[in-house]
C-alpha cells in the first residue's frame, strides 16, 4: 500500500492545455505536437485498437520545440505523469481514495504474461525537463510497481491496443475528480534508493547470465540497452545482446518489446550520452 498523499500534492485541475506529442509508431522520430484538453485526450484513451502487432500510434506527454526530433534533449516540459506497470496491477483503491484524476488502461501484452497497465495523470502544472527525472523518481515512492524507465522525458507510450484475440478482455479505468497531482510537492526519494544505480561491466554480465524476474524485465532491458549503446555498439549488436538477456528472464521477455526498447534507446540518445534510469 502506498503512503497517503498530503493535501498540498493535490491541486485544482489546470485550465491551460496539455502538451502531447504524437507518433505514428516506434520508428517515427518526428513529433507531431499539439495542445489538447484532458477530456479530449482521455476520450482518445477510452477504447482499445485491436491489431496483430504491438507497434502502432503512440504519444509522449511533453512539449517539443518547433522542428525538433524525438529525444530527451529536445523536450521542453511535461504535462502528464504516465506510469507503466509490468507484472503488477496499479493500486486503484489508493488512487480513488486520494481523489486523483487519472485514466488507466491495459496495454497490448496484458494477460499474456500477467497484468500490464498504463496510468496517465494530468499534472496541475507543467514540469520543466531538467526536473523531470527527479520528479518521476519521487512519484514512484507513491506508485510502487511503476517502471523506472518511464522517467525518460521523451518516453514513448502506445495508445490503447490489444491483440486481435486478447487472452483477457482489455480494461479502462477513468476517474475525473477535478483535482490533479501537484508534482512539485512530491516526497523526496529515500537515500537508499538513490544508491542502487550502477553501470559496471559486472552488473551487465550478471544480467546476461541470470536475466530478470517479472516486474523488472523491461527496466533491466532498458538499462542493458542504454549501457551497450553508451559505448557505441551498433544497434543490431545491442539488439542481439538484449535478446539473449530476454531469453533468460523469468518468464522470457517478448521479442517485440525488446526490439521496441532497443530502437527507442538507439534513436533517442547519442553514444556516450548519460542515460538516467
Amino acid at each position: 500500500m502506498s503512503a497517503p498523499l498530503h493535501a498540498p500534492l493535490i491541486a485544482p485541475s489546470r485550465t491551460t492545455p496539455l502538451a502531447v506529442a504524437r507518433f505514428t509508431d516506434v520508428r517515427d522520430t518526428w513529433p507531431k505536437s499539439r495542445p489538447t484538453t484532458w477530456d479530449a485526450f482521455a476520450a482518445q484513451l477510452g477504447r482499445h485498437d485491436r491489431r496483430a502487432h504491438k507497434d502502432g500510434p503512440a504519444f509522449s506527454p511533453c512539449c517539443y520545440g518547433f522542428g525538433s526530433r524525438r529525444g530527451a534533449r529536445f523536450v521542453q516540459h511535461l504535462s502528464m505523469l504516465v506510469v507503466d506497470y509490468d507484472g503488477v496491477a496499479p493500486d486503484f483503491g489508493f488512487l480513488d481514495a486520494q481523489r486523483l484524476t487519472y485514466l488507466g488502461y491495459t496495454t497490448w501484452s496484458h494477460g499474456l504474461r500477467g497484468p500490464r497497465w498504463r496510468v496517465a495523470f494530468p499534472l496541475a502544472k507543467d514540469v520543466p525537463t531538467p526536473a523531470w527525472r527527479d520528479t518521476y523518481s519521487r512519484a514512484l515512492t507513491l506508485f510502487p510497481g511503476g517502471d523506472p524507465a518511464c522517467r525518460d522525458p521523451s518516453r514513448l507510450h502506445y495508445f490503447p491496443a490489444c491483440p486481435l484475440s486478447p487472452p483477457v478482455a482489455p480494461e479502462v479505468r477513468f476517474r475525473d475528480t477535478g483535482l490533479s497531482l501537484h508534482a512539485a510537492n512530491l516526497p523526496p526519494v529515500p537515500t537508499a534508493a538513490r544508491s542502487q544505480k550502477t553501470s559496471t561491466a559486472r552488473w551487465a554480465a550478471q544480467l546476461l547470465r541470470d536475466g530478470a524476474p517479472q516486474g523488472s524485465r523491461n527496466t533491466e532491458c532498458f538499462r542493458l540497452a542504454a549501457f551497450c549503446h553508451h559505448f557505441g555498439l551498433p544497434q543490431d549488436f545491442v539488439l542481439t545482446i538484449c535478446l539473449a538477456f530476454a531469453q533468460r528472464c523469468r518468464p522470457p521477455l517478448d521479442e517485440d518489446e525488446v526490439e521496441a526498447v532497443v530502437t527507442g534507446v538507439c534513436t533517442r540518445y547519442e553514444p556516450g550520452q548519460e542515460v538516467a534510469w
